[in-house]
């Protein structure tokens, strides 16, 4: 509804509150489709992983201090148009 009253001005704004996001190179789907769901749900992407804010799939390291989740939490996050609790989704 909103997007049919503001047309090319309406910006979904789903993400912006996760920070950076880091999609790694590994994730399922590929990492080309998970970045451009980022960017159209109003995320920012990270070029890398030590500057990232979330990572999203692939391995956890156990020096890692970033939150990691598997990359349902974006397709879930979507599917229910909600900013769903990333603790459900770690790895």
């Amino acid at each position: 509804m909103e997007r049919q009253t503001f047309g090319s001005l309406y910006a979904f704004d789903l993400l912006s509150k996760f920070g950076s996001i880091f999609v790694s190179k590994s994730s399922k789907p590929p990492r080309a489709d998970l970045q451009e769901l980022i960017v159209l749900c109003g995320g920012r992407l990270s070029p890398s992983m030590r500057a990232a804010d979330l990572i999203l799939g692939g391995e956890v390291t156990k020096d890692s201090r970033k939150t990691h989740v598997r990359e349902v939490w974006l397709l879930d996050c979507i599917t229910k148009c909600s900013q769903l609790d990333v603790d459900k989704y770690s790895l």
